[in-house]
């Protein structure tokens, strides 16, 4: 699974927080720790393999819950056109 922050993207940090705007939609998001802990592992181009080990080790979670928290979390950004993810 591979993952784009799409080109409309701007994403910027505000008291602790992490803003994504979708310029071409005007959707935008707040998010915080995890979220933004995420959203920088995509920038990096991490595989989902890696961002699921990081969340697990990071987070001190089970690999079953950091894949079921990044799952719901990447359908969100997808829904709302922040990534694109393709095979």
């Amino acid at each position: 699974m591979k993952f784009r922050v799409n080109n409309d993207i701007r994403i910027t940090e505000l008291n602790k927080k992490t803003i994504i705007l979708n310029e071409m939609s005007g959707i935008c998001f707040s998010v915080e720790n995890t979220g933004a802990y995420i959203i920088k592992c995509l920038i990096q181009k991490n595989t989902y393999n890696e961002i699921v080990e990081l969340l697990s080790k990071k987070y001190d979670v089970s690999i079953e819950d950091a894949i079921d928290d990044l799952r719901n979390f990447l359908q969100s950004l997808e829904i709302n056109q922040i990534i694109e993810i393709s095979n």
